[in-house]
C-alpha cells in the first residue's frame, strides 16, 4: 500500500483519501490551473502513524470534562509530548522523504486537511499549518501537524460537530508571494451575485487572515468587469526570510500603494469565475502571486454573515 499521493492524482472522488482540500486542488490542477506542486500523506498513513498510540490516547480522554478547560489542556498536553516523540514507521518516513526529494520541493508548507465528504464541516482554523519547513524538519512538522488534531479546541470541536474522521497532510511548496489574498464570487456580507469580491495584501497572505492589515478591496463586476478599488494603508507584510529560514512580519515599504494592478485584479476574478463556472456554486479562493504568477492556493464554499456554506 502506498502511503502517499501526488497533489495532480488527487480528484474529489478521494476526500476520504486525500482530503478535501487536496481534493479540490487536485481537481483545479487537471483543469488547467496553477496550483503549488506537492504531495499528500493520506488519511491511511495518519491512522498507520497514530496506531500504536491509539489505546493510550482513547484512555487519555476517557471522561474528558470539556468544561473544566484545565482537565482537556492537561490531557492533550499529555497527548502531544507522547505524539511528539513517537517513532514513524519506517516504510511511511521513507516513503515521505523519497517523494519530497524526488518533486525537488525545497521548502513547503505542511497542511492538515479534513477528510469529510463535501457539504461537512470545515474545521477551518483548527488545525495547525507548518510554513517554511526543510527537509530535515519535515518528519517533525508533520507530527505537530499531526499533534494538532489533538488540541483542545479541535478535541472540543469535533465533539461538538459529531465527527471523528482522520486527517491527511498536504505538503505544498512554498510560495513566496508577492501580493496574495482571497476572492469571493458571492458577496459574504451582502450575498451579491453580481460581483467577485476580492481582498489583498502585499506579501503572503497571513497578513490578513491574522489580520495584521485591513486589505485592498476590489469588486468586479462579473458582467461588465468594471472595478471599483478601496486601497487601505497596509502597514505590515509578512514575508518569508530565507536567512532565518521563518516567516515573518516586516514594515511594509509600499503601504499606501495597490497591493494589486489593474490586469492582476481581473486575472484574479477571471479564475474566481472559472472555478465557480466548475463547482456550479459561489466559491471563496485563496491565491498568491509570486513573480507575476497567479497560483491558486485554496477552494472552499462561501462564508456568509449569516452562518457557513461549505462546497
Amino acid at each position: 500500500m502506498s502511503y502517499i499521493v501526488p497533489l495532480k492524482e488527487c480528484g474529489v472522488n478521494m476526500i476520504s483519501l486525500v482530503g478535501r482540500k487536496s481534493a479540490y486542488l487536485g481537481e483545479m490542477i487537471n483543469v488547467g490551473l496553477t496550483v503549488p506542486d506537492g504531495f499528500v500523506v493520506t488519511t491511511e498513513a495518519f491512522r498507520e502513524i497514530i496506531k500504536p498510540l491509539s489505546q493510550e490516547i482513547e484512555d487519555i480522554l476517557s471522561g474528558v470534562n470539556l468544561n473544566d478547560q484545565g482537565d482537556l489542556e492537561r490531557r492533550t498536553f499529555l497527548i502531544n509530548q507522547k505524539l511528539m516523540s513517537l517513532e514513524f514507521p519506517e516504510k511511511i518516513q521513507t516513503e515521505i522523504l523519497d517523494t519530497y526529494k524526488k518533486m525537488g520541493l525545497n521548502y513547503v508548507a505542511v497542511r492538515p486537511t479534513v477528510s469529510y465528504p463535501m457539504g461537512g464541516e470545515s474545521f477551518a482554523g483548527e488545525y495547525q499549518t507548518m510554513l517554511f519547513v526543510s527537509e530535515g524538519e519535515l518528519i517533525q512538522a508533520i507530527k505537530r501537524s499531526i499533534a494538532s488534531y489533538f488540541s483542545p479546541r479541535a478535541i472540543a470541536y469535533r465533539i461538538g460537530v459529531g465527527r471523528s474522521e482522520p486527517i491527511s497532510l498536504l505538503i505544498q511548496k512554498m510560495v513566496n508571494a508577492d501580493s496574495a489574498g482571497t476572492s469571493f464570487t458571492k458577496h459574504p456580507i451582502t450575498l451579491d451575485e453580481s460581483i467577485i469580491l476580492i481582498e489583498s495584501s502585499h506579501g503572503m497572505g497571513e497578513a490578513i487572515t491574522e489580520g495584521l492589515v485591513t486589505p485592498d478591496q476590489y469588486e468586479v463586476s462579473k458582467y461588465t468587469k468594471s472595478v471599483v478599488s478601496r486601497i487601505s494603508e497596509k502597514r505590515m507584510a509578512v514575508k518569508l526570510d530565507f536567512e532565518s529560514k521563518k516567516v515573518v512580519r516586516v514594515p511594509n515599504p509600499k503601504s499606501m500603494e495597490p497591493s494589486l494592478s489593474h490586469n492582476q485584479v481581473l486575472s484574479v476574478a477571471e479564475m474566481s469565475l472559472e472555478v465557480e463556472k466548475i463547482f456550479n456554486k459561489p466559491v471563496n479562493l485563496e491565491w498568491a502571486i509570486e513573480e507575476s504568477k497567479l497560483y491558486l492556493l485554496e477552494v472552499r464554499g462561501v462564508r456568509p454573515i449569516r452562518g457557513f456554506q461549505e462546497i
